[in-house]
């Protein structure tokens, strides 16, 4: 799913096998990057003043995979 406005972007999508959600609002650089880990863990990590590719970028050098294998089950 992807929608975009003039003013802000939203997607979910599919990165290494994990649920990915990213929101950015255009006039602040702004949003946030949340990857579901499993029933009761999710990664977040929320940028201001980053553009949105770059933010992701940031997001995948934490090791998703071991924050998932760590989460509670």
């Amino acid at each position: 799913m992807k929608l975009e406005t003039v003013d802000m972007h939203v997607s979910a999508l599919s990165i290494d096998g994990l649920q990915v959600a990213r929101t950015f609002i255009v006039k602040d650089k702004a949003g946030a990057v949340i990857v579901a880990l499993g029933p009761a863990a999710m990664f977040t990590l929320t940028f201001n003043g980053v553009a949105e590719d770059e933010a992701l970028t940031l997001a995948r050098q934490f090791d998703w995979k071991g924050i998932q294998a760590a989460a509670p089950k």
